[in-house]
């Protein structure tokens, strides 16, 4: 499908195949990575919570109310800083604990269709991820990690 969205003024997705429908996007909606940046810029900005429409187009939950926490992590994955520390990345960037909750904005329900904590750099690498669901969880850690090139 297609989705788009005009600043200020929400927008409209467009699912196709077997499940085609239009659904409206709020005001303040955002696609993954704008949403993954505003909330980092609100992390380092000293910001302990962030909430804002969210569209990722994976399902028709879509779009998202979120609900997303700072804390700094208890403990960091030692593996990871050290794939990162040799991949060439900066040590000793900001880490945030990032815990958020996705509510589907359509059903209105109080539960979250499912929570994400990871532990973000200053510069977006997740170090550490786990995605609950009502009944279990995926827990994610980076094994190959390579920067990308400038200039795109």
């Amino acid at each position: 499908g297609t989705a788009r969205l005009d600043p200020g003024k929400g927008g409209e997705a467009a699912f196709t195949g077997d499940v085609a429908k239009q659904v409206p996007l709020p005001a303040g909606a955002l696609f993954p990575t704008a949403h993954l940046i505003a909330s980092l810029k609100a992390a380092s900005a000293g910001k302990k919570v962030f909430s804002r429409p969210l569209f990722d187009g994976g399902s028709l939950d879509n779009p998202y109310d979120t609900n997303v926490y700072f804390v700094r992590p208890k403990e960091r994955d030692a593996k990871a800083r050290e794939m990162l520390r040799k991949a060439g990345f900066k040590r000793d960037l900001p880490v945030w604990r990032y815990q958020a909750a996705f509510f589907s904005l359509k059903s209105g329900e109080g539960t979250p269709v499912f929570e994400l904590e990871v532990d973000y750099r200053a510069d977006g690498v997740a170090e550490r991820i786990i995605q609950y669901f009502s009944d279990f969880a995926i827990r994610m850690t980076p094994v190959k990690v390579e920067p990308l090139k400038g200039g795109c």
